[in-house]
């Protein structure tokens, strides 16, 4: 493990110390991001045919969209970059210190890739279909708060 890969791991794991990690995707899930994250913006990323997916073509099939999207969403993440699964079809792409220009220019990047995923499913192309909403936050707004809201509001 290079010492820039395992200094990064060890700050991600102090700022982590609290979240639970989603079964599925390896990712880490739910509220309890580190208050010393002091302003950002949050970018949300639905599945939006998940549940589609789901009805379609059973609930393995829709893991399995999940997966792809999570992975692909790590191969895209930058410095100061992290992602998270929320619930169901919903991730979280924290860009620490970006402002609003730079992560809707960013999040408009990561869904045009996302939405180029497609896989075969019992002879039958499934496509990724995703969008985004984004909420920033500062220092009087912790991202786990942000989460909270935006959740109970349903505006992702």
């Amino acid at each position: 493990m290079s010492k820039e890969f395992a200094e990064k791991d060890m700050t991600n794991s102090r700022k982590h110390s609290e979240i639970c990690i989603d079964d599925l995707t390896g990712l880490p899930g739910g509220p309890g991001l580190s208050s010393s994250i002091t302003g950002g913006v949050l970018v949300f990323i639905e599945l939006e045919n998940y549940a589609a997916i789901c009805r379609r073509h059973g609930n393995k099939a829709g893991n399995t969209s999940l997966l792809l999207l999570a992975r692909s969403l790590q191969d895209q993440l930058c410095d100061k970059e992290e992602v998270f699964r929320i619930s169901g079809g919903v991730f979280v792409l924290l860009l620490e210190g970006a402002g609003l220009y730079e992560a809707a220019s960013r999040g408009q990047s990561v869904v045009k890739r996302l939405n180029r995923i497609s896989w075969v499913c019992n002879e039958e192309e499934i496509s990724l279909y995703t969008s985004i909403f984004i909420k920033p936050f500062g220092a009087n707004d912790p991202p786990d708060k942000c989460i909270e809201i935006a959740l109970a509001a349903e505006q992702v």
